[in-house]
């Protein structure tokens, strides 16, 4: 869309039993603004499916634009969650650099579990080596894509691009922090905590089944309450126990018991966070040296948190206050920091300033929209081709004019010749006949002249003891056939064949004797061979 406001991005962030959304601004030379924060929680933390959230967005993207219409023209960016999602690192080698789309291609195949033609999947080199690239693959299932481009449609507003939660909030810490080297991030959610691991480089992460909702739960099993009290208490009254870190017992047992609770299922937590840095560093040749934690997420705001992970982990850890790299409206709810990392991640790659750029967009999306792009230059193009056309029509049309009138001048000028052509056909017609018949009258002559070459030729080689009886002269065949007698004998008769072969005329004679007399009389034929007669001039 050409007519997007570039300095304010929506960032949503759909999350798994909440929708948070902020709306972004930057100026520039100045910080990021941040105009306005919403979150809208799923009610009764029913297990929502693809089909619900999609209603949900659309309910949150209403209640934005409501309250401020301008927000129509400007981009919108949307996270799914980690477990919606599935993001790997692929080592592939350098070598295959040019085929490396069908070397990802391959890989999604081996190892996204549904048909590729049933998710919508992206990647990003993140990093490398002289050997391997390494590459951060991305997929989600392309009906919950759907869903949600549908939902947006609804409300009238266009979808930018499509990212994991993860990488948005890797994209929001990056852009604040700036080194994020040898980084724990921990994003404790409802469901999950996604831990991200910055490293050489590049990122990896993994989703573990631990969150807040377990929280709810093992507090509402412990007290024997309801959850939606559970989940009130847990917001209340939480608190991590530091029996062992100097920090006071809770007052009450409830209290004790709250914070037992949650000691026990971050206890649990840590342990799958050591086992998953064990997998990590067997998996990765790069050794792992992790020099600091940060918090993010709704737990992350629990009180003494940060201290559990410094102690339990033996790192120095932190939640993640984002008021101190931005500033904001007044009306927006500073209650809401834990949750705004992933929605500013998007907002900071809507400004252009993330570095992770996945979009899980699907390819017919992005082709349409390619093509949306480029619709005013094609417009301009066809309009351009459109006058060209005019005008070589016209051009076309007044040369036909000219033409036309041309051609008339001309068709008067060859009426005026017509008489004159006729007449000289017939001329040409009386001077082809009398052409013909010189010819046929010059070759009759040549015919003539021939033969008496040839009769003179015989008479000068013929003895004076010989004589003819009959000369045939056949010029088709260019042969002369001769008979005649002698008186004198075969030496003769040789005599009168050597001087026809000395004559130019003749090519050979080949003598025939056909009988012999008492008296010595011979008769004799002589078939002569003709050379071709050169004459000066041909016909």
């Amino acid at each position: 869309m050409s007519n997007l406001k570039k300095d304010l991005f929506v960032g949503i962030d759909i999350g798994a039993n909440a929708i948070k959304a902020v709306v972004l601004s930057r100026a520039k030379g100045k910080r990021l603004h941040l105009l306005r924060s919403v979150y809208v929680p799923y009610d009764n933390f029913v297990e929502y499916g693809d089909r619900e959230q999609s209603d949900k967005l659309s309910v949150l993207l209403k209640k934005i634009i409501r309250k401020q219409p301008k927000l129509k023209n400007v981009g919108f960016g949307v996270s799914v969650s980690c477990q919606s999602a599935f993001v790997r690192l692929l080592r592939i080698p350098v070598t295959a650099i040019k085929k490396l789309r069908q070397i990802v291609l391959y890989e999604t195949q081996q190892q996204v579990p549904f048909p590729i033609n049933d998710v919508v999947w992206d990647f990003q080199i993140c990093g490398r080596d002289e050997q391997e690239l390494i590459v951060l693959l991305s997929a989600v299932k392309k009906e919950f894509i759907l869903s949600i481009l549908k939902a947006a449609k609804k409300v009238g507003v266009r979808i930018d691009f499509i990212d994991v939660s993860s990488l948005s909030l890797y994209n929001c810490l990056q852009y604040f922090f700036k080194d994020l080297e040898q980084t724990l991030i921990l994003d404790i959610g409802a469901k999950t905590t996604d831990l991200i691991i910055v490293n050489s480089g590049s990122i990896w992460t993994r989703s573990l089944p631990i969150g807040g909702e377990y929280i709810t739960e093992a507090i509402a099993k412990k007290l024997n309450i309801s959850r939606k009290k559970a989940e009130e208490l847990k917001k209340d009254k939480g608190k991590i126990l530091m029996l062992y870190y100097g920090t006071k017992t809770a007052k009450s047992a409830n209290m004790q018991k709250i914070a037992e609770t949650i000691t026990n299922v971050l206890t649990d937590l840590t342990n799958e966070i050591v086992k998953t840095l064990n997998f990590y560093n067997s998996q990765h040749k790069s050794d792992l040296n992790i020099r600091k934690i940060l918090l993010a997420g709704g737990v992350s705001k629990t009180e003494n948190i940060s201290k559990f992970f410094t102690e339990t982990l033996s790192i120095q850890a932190e939640t993640i206050d984002y008021f101190n790299f931005i500033t904001m409206h007044q009306d927006v709810n500073v209650e809401d920091n834990e949750f705004l990392g992933v929605p500013l991640g998007l907002g900071i790659r809507g400004v252009g300033r993330s570095t992770v750029n996945i979009n899980l967009l699907p390819q017919e999306e992005l082709r349409i929209r390619d093509f949306q792009k480029r619709r005013p230059f094609i417009l301009i193009v066809f309009i351009c081709l459109l006058l060209i056309v005019i005008n070589c029509s016209m051009f076309v049309f007044h040369k036909y004019y000219l033409s036309k009138q041309y051609f008339n001048a001309l068709t008067s000028k060859i009426i005026e010749y017509k008489h004159d052509i006729e007449e000289i056909k017939h001329l040409e017609s009386v001077t082809k006949d009398g052409d013909n018949r010189i010819k046929t009258m010059a070759k009759v002559f040549i015919r003539k002249y021939e033969t008496a070459l040839i009769v003179q030729d015989i008479i000068e080689a013929i003895p004076s003891s010989v004589w003819l009886e009959n000369l045939s002269i056949d010029l088709n065949v260019n042969t002369v056939v001769l008979t005649g007698n002698c008186e004198t004998g075969l030496e003769t008769i040789g005599t009168l064949q050597d001087n026809l072969e000395e004559k130019s005329i003749f090519d050979s004679a080949d003598l025939d004797i056909l009988g012999k007399a008492e008296q010595g009389m011979i008769t004799f034929s002589l078939t002569i061979t003709l050379n071709p007669i050169k004459l000066k001039y041909e016909i």
